[in-house]
């Protein structure tokens, strides 16, 4: 995990992938005044929107992550075959051998 530090606009972190990355906490329990300490602010999660699964859990927002790999691959093989007939096409149109 990168590392982390809490400045006064939030946290600063520095990541050297390309990949997407989410970031989701919870606060950490604070007194209430009355000597208890309280549960913080349980709610608080990095996505905008989006429920808690459980008291306390972070809940990440859903990505495309379960997308279905075959459907690019047979698009990038379909517009490779169309622009590899264009090609062939084009030569025979013009006569080159």
């Amino acid at each position: 995990y990168p590392a982390v530090e809490k400045t006064a606009e939030g946290i600063r972190f520095k990541v050297y992938g390309l990949s997407p990355i989410s970031v989701g906490w919870k606060d950490a329990a604070k007194p209430d005044g009355t000597g208890n300490p309280g549960t913080g602010n349980p709610g608080n999660s990095g996505s905008s929107g989006g429920s808690q699964a459980a008291a306390g859990a972070v809940v990440s927002p859903k990505t495309s992550d379960g997308s279905h790999m075959e459907w690019y691959l047979l698009s990038m093989i379909v517009s490779g075959g169309i622009l590899g007939g264009m090609f062939l096409w084009n030569r025979k149109r013009k006569g080159v051998k």
